[in-house]
């Protein structure tokens, strides 16, 4: 049987009937089966270009006679215009490979109403090469975004693959960001490719909210300055723009960003090249993600794997659990980076996670204050150095990271699980603190410096007492200090006024009649200094 065309009608009312609305199947007289147009497409106002395609299928809008040659880059505009009246799916791949040569439009302006609907590859999804593959789904050679989804609601990316030129290409792959009203969150990837040159970004995020990456595979061949795979925004940083629409201007909130799985990989040695850019960005997590930064030719590698940013605003929330880095002979410089702007960041959690190095797996610049901050089990392949905190180090915990564990500074330090060995720059101290104490009797420090371990009662202020017990590598100072307690037992030999310890000695001889030397001599054994043997 012929496929056959679908079409609405209202049935009126008959004896005995109801009005109804219903649906009146008509044969087509084409061989092929057939799809007429639907309302939602004369609503966009779309020209249908072969029935034989369903409704929201690119082929269905475009002819692809060449494949890979002929521009579809309206059909894909025409279809993306459908799933954006309608929220109806639109899908792609029976005739692939797709070229574009502009942006496609998945945009919304600011006020209007909109679906949230689902772009998916039907067709080819892999591609035939890793750098800049020949024959994905689609093709881009221009320079605006693949995919511009400013100001977008909704939308789920299924099994889409991208590749590009490697002379012209894109900025971008999928350039999500704020309308001007401050509208776009809740997108979806699942299983997307993006194998190219993207001179920015493989993924722009520019305000965009509840977004969830799954199982992707995004690769940035690019190499040019400040190319990144992923980068995460509340400010625009690189001051992009949309094709279609306004976007926002200004700072805009951007949280809750979920990577789970695949693999993010840079080829850049651009000291300004990062796989995961993050800045003025909250509550960004990646669980089991693989990720590499550098040049495959051998040569260096690029800047971090995760760069957080810290020049517009301090990026926080941040956990990296499970990732797995490239650990070839010239990774990033870093695993992960903060800085440079002062800064106070807060909620780094690095866990169970190799970061393969060629300085450390974790560095933060010293304008950067660390308050709760965590690292668990954390390996480098035996590349790069550890953890290195360039600031002050507020409050956190840390269990033995591979190459070790360094800091400039604590205040008022609320750190647990520290490793065996404490390394900072010429000074480690713990403090203990009793905050049901009294005022100015909270705080204690065991402080190591050079050859002295100290022991100081502290202020809430945090100033030390002027009378700490000192102990260097030849005996025990203590300065004026006031002991008080109900019992002191000393065992061993003792030694005062710097003379060296001795063991209790034993005083014999007469005591002669004299009272008060026998008072004397029984007191002086009654603390356990003599043996007292006179007569």
């Amino acid at each position: 049987m012929d496929r056959r065309n679908v079409s609405k009608f209202l049935i009126g009312s008959v004896a005995g009937g109801t009005a109804l609305l219903g649906e009146r199947v008509q044969a087509q007289s084409c061989v092929a089966p057939c799809y007429a147009q639907t309302s939602a497409e004369a609503t966009a106002g779309l020209t249908i270009v072969n029935s034989a395609y369903p409704p929201g299928n690119v082929d269905r809008y475009g002819n692809n006679a060449t494949p890979g040659t002929t521009d579809m880059t309206a059909a894909f505009n025409a279809a993306c215009k459908f799933g954006k009246t309608s929220g109806h799916q639109v899908t792609y791949g029976d005739t692939w490979p797709y070229l574009v040569t502009a942006p496609i439009n998945c945009t919304q302006a600011a006020g209007t109403n909109q679906y949230g609907f689902t772009i998916e590859c039907v067709g080819q999804v892999a591609a035939t090469t890793t750098n800049a593959p020949t024959y994905p789904s689609i093709i881009a050679t221009h320079t605006g975004h693949v995919f511009d989804c400013a100001g977008a609601i909704g939308m789920n990316f299924v099994n889409v693959s991208v590749g590009t030129g490697t002379a012209t290409y894109p900025k971008t792959c999928f350039f999500l960001a704020r309308n001007s009203a401050g509208s776009s969150q809740i997108m979806r990837f699942l299983n997307c490719r993006a194998l190219g040159y993207f001179s920015e970004a493989v993924v722009y995020n520019y305000g965009s909210e509840e977004n969830v990456f799954d199982g992707c595979q995004f690769s940035n061949y690019a190499g040019t300055a400040n190319s990144k795979v992923v980068a995460i925004t509340g400010t625009n940083y690189r001051a992009l723009s949309s094709s279609f629409i306004t976007i926002a201007s200004s700072s805009q909130s951007t949280i809750a960003h979920t990577f789970v799985g695949g693999s993010y990989f840079n080829n850049s040695s651009q000291p300004t090249s990062d796989v995961f850019f993050i800045e003025a960005a909250r509550f960004a997590k990646f669980y089991g993600v693989w990720g590499g930064c550098h040049l495959a030719d051998g040569s260096a590698g690029g800047r971090s794997i995760f760069y957080l940013d810290t020049t517009n605003g301090a990026p926080d929330g941040i956990l990296i659990d499970g990732f797995t880095g490239e650990a070839s002979a010239h990774p990033a410089s870093y695993g992960v980076y903060v800085g440079d702007a002062t800064a106070a960041v807060g909620q780094l959690s690095v866990r169970d996670s190799n970061l393969p190095n060629g300085v450390n797996m974790v560095r933060s610049h010293a304008n950067v204050t660390a308050s709760g901050w965590s690292f668990r089990n954390l390996t480098n392949s035996s590349i790069g150095g550890g953890v290195s905190i360039g600031g002050n180090f507020t409050s956190g915990s840390v269990d033995s990271p591979a190459g070790g564990f360094t800091a400039a500074s604590f205040s008022r330090p609320n750190v647990h699980n520290l490793p065996v060995t404490v390394e900072m720059n010429g000074d480690a101290y713990l403090v203990l603190a009793d905050q049901t104490a009294a005022a100015n009797e909270k705080y204690w420090r065991l402080r190591g410096v050079g050859g002295q371990f100290v022991l100081s009662a502290f202020s809430d202020s945090l100033g030390a007492n002027t009378n700490p017990v000192v102990i260097d590598r030849t005996g025990t100072t203590v300065t004026d200090m006031n002991l008080t307690a109900t019992n002191i037992t000393l065992n061993g030999k003792v030694g005062f006024q710097g003379t060296a310890a001795i063991s209790k000695p034993v005083v014999t001889g007469s005591r002669g009649g004299n009272a008060a030397l026998a008072s004397l001599l029984a007191a002086l054994a009654s603390y356990g200094l003599i043996t007292n043997s006179t007569t």
